[in-house]
């Protein structure tokens, strides 16, 4: 009988261990080993079977740390297993940092992974939405536009331009392109890039609608001023006279005939004219009073056909019209946080009385309103997007509101539950067998403890909407568009 006994024991106690084995191997299984591949593959883009041989070369040092940080027995193996995970952690996060420390965009789902302000002092990077702390500046995430203009900033020489030959914004962000100062006269200089006033030294500003209104009316009042011409000749004028003329160059020797003694001049002119075979010239009229010259001949004014500019027309969207969209990217309560933005794609073309005003694929950004992580004992993931803006057909950046669309994540109670249970009991089997019903107690006690501690070590499951998620959204307020002639 105490053979029996004994063999029992030893089965149950195999049979504990191995549980408890299942739980700890779970527990690596999805909080480590897969959240280790799925980091390093989504944010470095490495092939999936070289991070699953990483992930398995660094398993084997990991359980070995495991094991020692629980030994019961050996205070330095303890410290030594802790040394050795804190040490993993420490070159996993790093190694994470130098690999996606010059990325702009998640390598799975596109979403930006960095955000930018333009401070006097330069362009300011960070991982995460917020305010630049020295200035305050609200931080952006960053588009594949935006690259572009942050490395032409970053490449362009600081010197000062003239606004008059220069972009002041971009053409579809609408971000400025240049930078002001302003004197003490009240001139306004302009830069190429942010920084500070080489005299002055006071912190250049980003140009504004103002700013360039501003600048347009000044323009425009030195073009009014009147401007005196140098090599202009004051008129010469005889009262009752003309200008006089230029004189005529003398004629040749041989056609001169000299006057008479006693002839008038206007004979010896007839006489001259006589000479050189042309006709006199007849008898001087009384010169008319000056007025305006016209032409010998008439030209006639040729018609022209005026094309009249096609109107811009004005159309409105009214609350509720349906936007249905696809994600461009996955969206994770465990990954993304609040805030954050990302892309989708128009899955049918905006139609409204008869104008397209987006066609199928055009672009639409959205923000995460609402990001939260399963509990550990209660409380299910969340997630809760809405559309903020749309790029029409013709170009434009319109702001949109919409609804919300909310997802959550699976519940976890019934595994939770089962967790405990199985602890529970697996505990009163063994203290059955040691101690009777006591030991059973005792047992149950300590298993149930256990599960619940498994339970508590695990989070729930994350609230998930995968890439190409179609996702019907209603617009909450008017909008009104006007179309953008080309």
């Amino acid at each position: 009988m105490s053979k029996l006994s004994s063999l029992l024991t030893i089965a149950l106690v195999s049979v504990a261990v191995l549980l408890c084995l299942y739980f700890v191997l779970e527990v690596v299984k999805y909080e480590v080993y897969f959240h280790f591949v799925d980091s390093v593959a989504s944010k470095t883009g490495l092939n999936m079977y070289l991070v699953y041989a990483i992930a398995a070369l660094c398993l084997a040092p990991f359980m070995l740390a495991v094991g020692y940080s629980l030994s019961l027995f050996s205070r330095r193996r303890r410290r030594l297993g802790a040394t050795i995970l804190l040490g993993m952690a420490f070159l996993y996060n790093l190694g994470l940092y130098f690999a996606t420390k010059g990325t702009s965009f998640a390598f799975d789902s596109g979403r930006p992974t960095r955000y930018y302000a333009i401070t006097p002092d330069g362009i300011k990077y960070s991982d995460r939405p917020g305010f630049e702390p020295t200035y305050g500046i609200a931080l952006k995430a960053v588009t594949p536009d935006d690259i572009r203009r942050l490395k032409r900033i970053e490449r362009e020489p600081f010197r000062r331009v003239d606004p008059a030959s220069a972009d002041w914004f971009d053409s579809i962000t609408g971000d400025p392109l240049l930078w002001y100062c302003r004197s003490a006269e009240g001139v306004l200089e302009f830069y190429s890039r942010p920084g500070y006033h080489t005299r002055t030294r006071e912190p250049l500003k980003p140009v504004t609608k103002e700013i360039y209104e501003e600048w347009s009316a000044q323009e425009k009042a030195k073009a009014a001023v009147p401007r005196s011409e140098p090599n202009q000749e004051p008129a010469q004028t005889v009262q009752g006279t003309a200008p006089p003329a230029t004189p005529a160059p003398p004629e040749p020797a041989a056609l001169q005939t000299p006057p008479l003694v006693g002839e008038p001049a206007a004979a010896s002119q007839e006489a001259a004219q006589t000479v050189q075979g042309t006709a006199p010239s007849a008898t001087p009229t009384p010169a008319e009073p000056a007025g305006p010259q016209m032409s010998p001949v008439a030209r006639p004014r040729l018609s022209r056909t005026i094309l009249t500019p096609h109107k811009p027309r004005t159309v409105t969207l009214l609350a509720g019209t349906r936007l249905s969209v696809r994600l461009a990217e996955s969206l994770s309560s465990d990954r993304n946080q609040p805030g954050e933005r990302f892309l989708a794609t128009l899955d049918q073309p905006l139609v409204v009385e008869g104008l397209v005003i987006a066609g199928r694929g055009a672009r639409v950004e959205g923000r995460l309103f609402v990001s939260e992580r399963g509990g550990r004992v209660m409380g299910a993931s969340h997630l809760a997007i809405r559309l903020q803006f749309l790029e029409t057909s013709d170009g434009q950046r319109v702001r949109i509101e919409t609804d919300t669309f909310e997802v959550e994540g699976p519940t976890s109670r019934g595994r939770d539950a089962a967790k405990v249970a199985i602890g529970a009991g697996l505990g009163a089997a063994i203290g059955a067998i040691a101690g009777g019903g006591k030991g059973a107690a005792v047992g149950a006690a300590a298993g149930g403890t256990a599960g619940t501690g498994t339970v508590i070590a695990t989070r729930g499951k994350p609230a998930v909407l995968p890439a190409e998620t179609r996702i019907v959204f209603r617009l909450r307020e008017p909008v009104t568009l006007t179309e953008r002639l080309r």
